[in-house]
């Protein structure tokens, strides 16, 4: 019976907002109609490039959520570290659904120290894979709330070595983030994301890392079988909602939730931990910046009509941090004669401008161009566009291109 009341309370928490909000737009709508106009009822916004961006309405039922789930993690913690604690709100948040500690961590290194923090908090301003400054064996909870998405390859690698010095033995790492295997298929992106990961490859980086994995679940259920439901399908539906709310299997939901313990043994093996990161990053980082441009994984290039001009294909948002940076395009079909005014454009939000690349300044080899360029600082929210002012044959774009990054020589 106490399990149902629970259950129940849920629910009502997580459906109720969105069935006011339908009421809402109904009664928009009649009075839209009564008025002799259209209504436009609160719906996801699509992107430039046709994709979907998630509404506010959806980021409020991620967050709860997410609530639900850290309210149900393992308890007893005296001493926890946030990763991306971002302001006073969060460390109210946290201890609302874990309860009270001693001594609470937060590390932050984009925001700046809130003058108000309560006493038991210390803020550490740093990445993720800087922890020096948190005694070896002196936490007891971790918790890396959609964070290692945001990290790239180093970082991570880092982050979990780290996490796992500062955790006692029997200390706990919780852990969600966006599941690529849906982000990916949904054509969904966010600007400050790197290389999103699925729940089986996050597991084995823990595995290399030391921990034990104890749980793992889905948060809002985008599979059921072979029909995949975009991020806000079906919200007017009630019992839809209640289905994709309840936990599910990871790999079928839009997020990952992971909660591993620190064994007493166990070393973690860090070169392994560091070239299997490397090697994911390396097979999806590509996929990453491309998304949007082509229909994703499955499919190898990207079509071009005789007669095509302009704005050819445009990513999703994405990051590149300070550095050079190399991209290369190969025509599977076509020669490259056949595009006219051959160009790609980073932009970041307002247009912005960090990348103007032509045909005049490109390396050509056979079928394929390639141009280097500086990043002259961490940007976020770029966006790749692959233009021409006209396309004379038939020509076929290997996808996903290919944007990496070139170390500095030693």
């Amino acid at each position: 019976m106490r399990l149902r009341r629970g259950l129940r309370r849920a629910v009502d928490r997580l459906v109720a907002p969105y069935v006011d909000d339908i009421r809402a737009d109904i009664r928009a709508e009649a009075r839209a109609a009564a008025q002799g106009r259209d209504h436009d009822p609160t719906v996801a916004p699509v992107a430039s490039n046709g994709d979907v961006v998630p509404s506010e309405r959806f980021h409020q039922l991620n967050h709860e959520l997410r609530t639900v789930a850290l309210e149900a993690a393992p308890k007893g913690a005296r001493t926890a570290v946030s990763i991306g604690a971002s302001g006073r709100w969060y460390f109210d948040w946290f201890e609302a659904c874990v309860g009270p500690v001693d001594l609470h961590i937060g590390v932050e290194a984009y925001e700046p120290e809130p003058d108000d923090l309560p006493a038991y908090v210390r803020w550490l301003p740093a990445t993720a894979d800087h922890l020096d400054a948190v005694d070896t064996a002196s936490v007891d909870l971790v918790f890396a709330g959609q964070t290692t998405e945001h990290l790239w390859a180093d970082e991570l690698s880092g982050f979990l070595l780290g996490a796992r010095r500062i955790l006692r033995p029997g200390g706990w790492l919780v852990a969600d983030s966006p599941n690529r295997s849906v982000t990916q298929h949904l054509r969904w992106s966010h600007g400050g994301h790197t290389v999103e990961l699925s729940v089986a490859e996050f597991e084995e980086l823990l595995g290399l890392a030391g921990f034990e994995v104890h749980m793992r679940k889905g948060l809002w259920r985008c599979r059921f079988g072979d029909r995949v439901l975009q991020l806000e399908e079906s919200l007017d539906d009630p019992a839809v909602t209640l289905r994709r709310s309840l936990p599910s299997p990871p790999e079928d939901a839009f997020v990952w939730w992971v909660e591993a313990q620190r064994p007493a043994g166990d070393d973690p093996d860090e070169d392994a931990l560091r070239r299997r990161v490397d090697d994911l990053f390396a097979a999806h980082w590509p996929t990453r910046v491309s998304r949007g441009m082509w229909p994703g994984p499955g499919a190898d290039g990207l079509d071009l009509a005789p007669g095509s001009a302009g704005v050819l294909a445009e990513s999703l948002h994405f990051p590149l941090h300070q550095g050079r940076w190399r991209l290369a395009l190969t025509l599977q079909r076509g020669r490259l004669d056949d595009l006219d005014g051959l160009r790609v454009e980073l932009l970041a939000p307002g247009g912005q401008s960090f990348a103007d690349l032509t045909a005049a300044t490109a390396a050509v080899d056979g079928s394929s161009v390639a141009w280097d360029f500086e990043i002259p600082y961490f940007v976020q929210a770029l966006v790749m566009r692959l233009q021409a002012t006209r396309v004379h044959r038939d020509v076929r774009v290997a996808m996903p291109l290919d944007l990496r990054h070139v170390p500095a020589p030693e």
